[in-house]
């Protein structure tokens, strides 16, 4: 375990860091499922059973399945998500994209609300990564605040040590919380960080759910224009 050290401001906690970044999550989406395929096992109305899927192996694959209010996805990835929202929820999720290539314009924090009640809060885990940033960004806007209001620096607050402090609390959000919740921790960081801070971040799990149901989305668009167009020639052509 080490306390900050450089500009960066990253911390090691002996496990995997987060990557908050949707961008890095989408092209890892996009590059195991480059060769997959739709199959769209039924199709009537709002009653849809859909498959997508490299063909001959079920790794990284997910059905989507609605009916009328609701969509479901399950299979290797994004197992277990049920939202309910409108009548037909694959005009709740769009905007889709329109090609493999573009990164699709989810919405989880807004998504996450049509969730199943049994379902909520296993979409988001505390992040310590997401603790030390906001520990961070406190301390130095109290040593911003204290320069304004005295015209000098503070005497004796150092930031980096601060946050050096709180990098041994931060591994668990029990822990975190209860350091925060200290009196020489409230005086720098005040009692709605304690109270109402959220160092939480999406499972990668739930967001990889949110592409897998928008890719299924637009390759279902896609077939379904691409029938119309066949459809259109094939009568023009009689």
């Amino acid at each position: 375990m080490t306390s900050p050290t450089n500009s960066t401001h990253t911390y090691d906690f002996g496990i995997a860091k987060e990557d908050p970044s949707l961008e890095r999550s989408w092209e890892f989406f996009k590059e195991e499922t480059r060769d997959h395929e739709l199959t769209i096992l039924h199709d009537d109305g709002v009653y849809r059973h859909l498959r997508v899927a490299q063909p001959g192996t079920a790794i990284f694959s997910w059905d989507i399945i609605t009916w009328p209010g609701h969509l479901a996805i399950a299979g290797d990835i994004g197992d277990g998500f049920t939202f309910a929202r409108l009548h037909d929820m694959f005009d709740f999720f769009t905007p889709y994209a329109s090609d493999a290539e573009a990164m699709p314009q989810i919405n989880p924090d807004y998504w996450r609300e049509k969730l199943g009640h049994a379902q909520r809060g296993v979409e988001k885990k505390y992040s310590p990564h997401s603790f030390m940033h906001q520990i961070r960004q406190s301390a130095e806007e109290y040593t911003q605040d204290y320069e304004d209001l005295h015209n000098h620096p503070h005497p004796t607050f150092s930031v980096e040590e601060f946050c050096s402090s709180a990098v041994y609390y931060a591994e668990d959000e029990h822990s975190a919380r209860d350091w925060a919740s200290r009196e020489s921790s409230i005086e720098v960081l005040g009692q709605d960080l304690y109270w109402e801070g959220d160092f939480s971040v999406f499972d990668h799990h739930f967001i990889t759910a949110c592409f897998a149901i928008s890719d299924a989305i637009r390759r279902y668009r896609n077939a379904k224009e691409s029938d119309a167009v066949i459809a259109e020639n094939n009568n023009a052509a009689q």
